[in-house]
């Protein structure tokens, strides 16, 4: 999640550019589905504590779209 979504986003709102104007002006989303196929309840747990971790670390909104 660090090397994936969490480092590549706040690198490029701490770049600006058009990067920072485009990421701050729209809402982004991650969608996962099929967390329900996961079939451990902790293991569905430990996969949002991970999203809910990375939401706090991200300087930008982002939302997850969790689908099952």
């Amino acid at each position: 999640m660090q090397a994936l979504i969490v480092k590549p986003f706040n690198s490029a709102v701490e770049a600006g550019g058009s990067a920072q104007s485009m990421l701050l002006s729209r809402p982004c989303f991650i969608i996962i589905d099929g967390l329900d196929e996961c079939g451990d309840p902790k293991s569905q747990m430990d996969i949002l504590q991970v999203l809910l971790r990375a939401v706090q670390q991200l300087s930008i909104p982002l939302f997850f779209l969790i689908a099952s």
